[in-house]
């Protein structure tokens, strides 16, 4: 309950979805998991497998993962995704700390045409950061932008299908901690993840898997 606690997360998730289906967990077991499940897996301190992940993705499940220095490297590389430092000084910084910029929904341009926002940040305007990473990805959506000075916008989150299930990766997990869910535009993240992970028209009674830190993992997909 701490400042940097994600107690504030947890009340989130509980109220979205009922107390009974969210499950913070010091172990996963993967053999558990069913396709309507979701993981979101928080600075991870050890190695995620992600031959397990990739599997259970594939069966349709759904893997967040919210890191900037911790051991996501596996699972991000599987996908082709790199953290990289965020260059040059945001356009827009909470109290002007370059340290805390604002992130913005990426919006995609075409013949003049501005598209929708991914489902996670349908209600997200500006999203206060804490000192975050930026990430290469050439193959996945961008879903949230820092504009920078005289430099291409840097891409701080992005999501993807695979085959039957999504992934989506962000280079802050300090977002979603205690003291930022002050901002409306983070607790409207906290809510827009929720349910893409474990509530949406596809997840049925799905499941809501929190790791964070440190935890252990077990058993196969299938």
């Amino acid at each position: 309950e701490g400042w940097e606690g994600l107690s504030e997360l947890y009340a989130i998730a509980k109220a979205e979805l009922g107390p009974e289906r969210v499950k913070p967990v010091a172990t996963l077991d993967w053999s558990t998991l069913t396709k309507d499940d979701g993981v979101l897996i928080l600075h991870p301190t050890e190695r995620i497998q992600a031959g397990e992940a990739s599997n259970f993705m594939k069966l349709g499940g759904r893997v967040a993962v919210l890191d900037d220095f911790g051991k996501g490297d596996d699972l991000l590389r599987r996908f082709k995704i790199e953290r990289v430092r965020l260059l040059g000084r945001p356009v827009s910084a909470l109290r002007g700390n370059p340290e805390l910029p604002i992130a913005e929904p990426w919006l995609e341009v075409s013949r003049g045409q501005v598209g929708a926002p991914h489902p996670i940040v349908t209600n997200v305007k500006r999203l206060v950061l804490n000192h975050p990473m930026a990430l290469n990805h050439p193959d996945l959506s961008p879903v949230l932008k820092v504009r920078v000075s005289g430099e291409p916008d840097a891409i701080v989150a992005v999501a993807g299908q695979v085959e039957k299930g999504r992934l989506f990766a962000m280079s802050d997990p300090s977002a979603l901690i205690n003291s930022m869910m002050r901002y409306p535009g983070n607790r409207a993240l906290a809510v827009g993840l929720i349910r893409y992970l474990a509530s949406d028209s596809e997840r049925g009674q799905g499941r809501l898997f929190i790791l964070v830190n440190d935890f252990k993992q077990e058993g196969s997909v299938g």
